[in-house]
């Protein structure tokens, strides 16, 4: 008789079905030389790797740009003779910076085409080349006219997606002459990053196709005759420039950002999305170059933050919170997700750590005992929808709000990391002065019990629940002692109930596996069982038994 697998399976055939299939792949027709070079800003990138010492380069494309990967590596390669390599995935968004796939094959500099976030990269240096959609400025300028028609010396803020920051220049210059003179545009933080020590860190980007009198220019937004005295190698911002969303501008004097109107050019997108919570207390419209269509993103932005709220409650009454790492590129993405340990610590509950690559429904959905994720990640990734997942998805900056007393919702909003990991930091250091406070008062009155400790009211189910170290305390009085060589990894004792010994219960998983699971494994009945002779079991696999599916012995020899 065979000793193959027996029954009808996908897992165990020869393979043969793969070889022989036929698959349709659509030919990419390859693009002409002078679309490629204007498009993939061929000679800024070549003039900048020939000015540089970077020996080995890594080119991050996103999904929809890897057809041209090929053709910009060898145009790259031929005209500077460096090692280029290409990322042909990535473990995240392909809005973030690569840097493991890149450290993979030892690359110095990463050059990221398509559409960016613009965080700061930890360890290598990136440079940027961004994608130029087209845009029929006057239509826009006609569009921007209808919104603010009233008011010709209204302050009023332009951003716009990376991928119409090349027409900002011509849109501004259009909206001067029709006589708006409070316009202040804004501008790519930075084209090029470089986190290396000898750097000096935010001042050493500059901005895309500076002093090319093609983009935003780093000294002007309106380009005059006198060009820029810095080269692209040495830009720094602007002094008294401020930085929104990865967003430079310089205000008028006397100027707050809370005065301006904000007109955002560019698709719907994560970046407009971050732009609408970050800046809801602003009037804010939007333009779609795409669609022809401008709207006022005012609405949006109540419901986003209405639906923001509530995540912030449903973390609240999480007992068991995963921190869910989203990025391994962004600069401080360590140090935050420390602090956000110390947090959940400091506030008595459990937290694990989490890396699944891309999150989705199905790997979240393994993870049972979790109460609530806390997602790590970019700016624009942070802001994931978590409508389909089975538990709620934070930012930290709502787990803060969540579980630091004094902490009110008050509509700002915040999504740097740069900016969050002290928040953070602050966060978790008063939780723990808070709780040390109470505790010596509590010594002293003989009480030793916290007033705070006693049951709060729950938004989200609408009933009280018990404050965590309440409930931590009154687990450890009811628990047993166990001796110390349960630490150490001895044997011990289950007890009359057949479950999970006292120190095993300090995971919060053993802890839910033992209170919601439903089978229990084999229970084995000594002394109860009749003895019998035996019988041939069934053969196969578990998908598909030989007498489940009226297959003969013969048919299987």
């Amino acid at each position: 008789m065979s000793s193959a697998l027996q029954g009808p399976t996908t897992f165990a055939d020869d393979g043969s079905a793969v070889l022989s299939r036929v698959i349709e792949v659509p030919v990419h027709d390859e693009i002409p030389r002078s679309q490629i070079e204007d498009a993939y800003d061929i000679d800024r990138t070549v003039s900048y790797l020939n000015s540089s010492e970077f020996s080995k380069i890594a080119l991050q494309f996103p999904d929809e740009l890897l057809a041209d990967a090929a053709q910009v590596s060898t145009l790259l390669k031929a005209q500077t003779g460096r090692d280029i390599y290409v990322l042909a995935d990535t473990t995240f968004g392909s809005c973030c910076v690569d840097e493991i796939a890149a450290e993979h094959a030892y690359a110095e500099l990463v050059i990221h085409y398509g559409r960016a976030c613009l965080s700061p990269t930890s360890r290598i240096p990136v440079f940027y080349v961004f994608p130029k959609a087209a845009m029929d400025v006057g239509h826009c300028v006609e569009a921007f006219k209808q919104v603010y028609a009233r008011d010709l010396e209204q302050p009023i803020l332009i951003m716009s997606d990376v991928v119409h920051q090349h027409s900002m220049d011509a849109l501004v210059k259009a909206l001067s002459a029709g006589g708006y003179t409070g316009i202040i545009p804004s501008y790519i933080a930075s084209a090029t990053y470089d986190p290396r020590p000898a750097s000096k860190g935010d001042a050493a980007p500059l901005s895309a196709g500076c002093c090319q009198k093609t983009e935003t220019c780093c000294r002007s937004s309106l380009h005059d005759e006198t060009p820029c005295d810095r080269s692209p190698t040495s830009v720094t911002a602007p002094i008294g420039s401020r930085k929104q969303c990865s967003r430079r501008y310089s205000l008028a004097d006397n100027q707050t950002l809370a005065n301006y109107s904000i007109f955002y050019v560019g698709a719907e997108s994560l970046s407009l999305t971050n732009l609408v919570i970050t800046h809801n207390t602003n009037e804010i419209s939007s333009y779609n170059p795409l669609t022809k269509i401008i709207r006022n993103e005012k609405t949006n932005s109540g419901r986003l933050l209405m639906r923001r709220y509530f995540m912030v409650q449903k973390a609240k009454d999480a007992e068991v919170i995963g921190i869910v790492v989203g990025t391994l590129g962004a600069a401080n993405y360590l140090a935050v997700i420390h602090q956000i340990q110390r947090l959940i610590s400091a506030a008595g509950k459990k937290s694990y750590l989490l890396a699944v690559g891309k999150p989705n429904v199905a790997k979240l959905a393994n993870f049972l005992e979790v109460d609530c994720f806390v997602l790590v990640a970019c700016a624009e990734n942070s802001l994931l929808d978590s409508k389909e997942f089975l538990r709620p998805i934070v930012t930290p900056f709502e787990l803060e709000l969540a579980l630091v007393d004094g902490r009110d919702w008050t509509g700002a909003y915040e999504t740097d990391l740069e900016i969050l990991n002290p928040r953070l930091a602050s966060g978790a250091s008063e939780l723990l002065a808070t709780q040390d406070l109470r505790s010596q008062a509590a010594d002293k009155d003989g009480t030793g019990d916290h007033s705070d400790e006693e049951p709060y009211f729950s938004l989200v189910t609408g009933g009280y629940k018990q404050a965590p170290g309440q409930a931590t305390r009154s687990a450890r009085a009811e628990a047993p002692q166990v001796s110390s060589a349960d630490d150490m990894g001895q044997l011990t004792l289950r007890n009359e109930k057949s479950t999970l010994t006292v120190s095993s219960l300090n995971s919060a998983g053993a802890r839910f596996l033992n209170e919601k699971r439903t089978f229990r494994g084999l229970v084995s009945d000594v002394g109860r069982t009749d003895v019998t002779t035996a019988v041939e079991g069934r053969r196969g696999i578990a998908r598909g038994y030989i007498d489940e599916t009226g297959k003969s012995d013969q048919m299987s020899k």
